[in-house]
């Protein structure tokens, strides 16, 4: 799978030979919940708003401990905050692209590292997913 924030690169996918794990996605509501006096039960308003949170993590292998200890530090630097966030799925059968609109980055984090190894975890914010129209 290969992810973008607008022109940035956060995952290459099967050109890089990189791809995310624990790729997670969770939709969530904006629903209002009216109480009348007296009614036997709530009323839900459904307001139409989807909030979007997709997290997942990263391996990465670098030339040295030194290497992998600057780009931890440096990387959450050069991310782009807001933009298109689009996630191509690439497989035998083909690719397909979606993205969240307006997404924004909300956590980077770097695991402990371990020699040449560092260990990100991304999650994004947006609205509903929509799928990319490639040519």
């Amino acid at each position: 799978m290969r992810i973008t924030i607008g022109e940035f690169v956060i995952c290459q996918g099967k050109a890089g030979n990189e791809y995310p794990d624990r790729f997670q996605v969770d939709s969530q509501e904006v629903v209002q919940v009216r109480r009348f006096l007296r009614a036997a039960a709530a009323s839900p308003l459904p307001r139409g708003n989807t909030l979007t949170t997709v997290s997942f993590m990263i391996d990465r292998e670098h030339a040295s401990h030194a290497a992998a200890c600057e780009f931890a530090a440096l990387h959450h630097a050069e991310i782009p905050k807001t933009g298109d966030v689009v996630f191509r799925f690439e497989d035998a059968g083909g690719e397909v692209e979606v993205q969240l609109a307006g997404g924004a980055l909300q956590r980077h984090g770097v695991a402990p590292i371990i020699g040449v190894s560092t260990e990100h975890t991304y999650q994004f914010i947006g609205g509903a997913f929509a799928a990319v129209e490639t040519t």
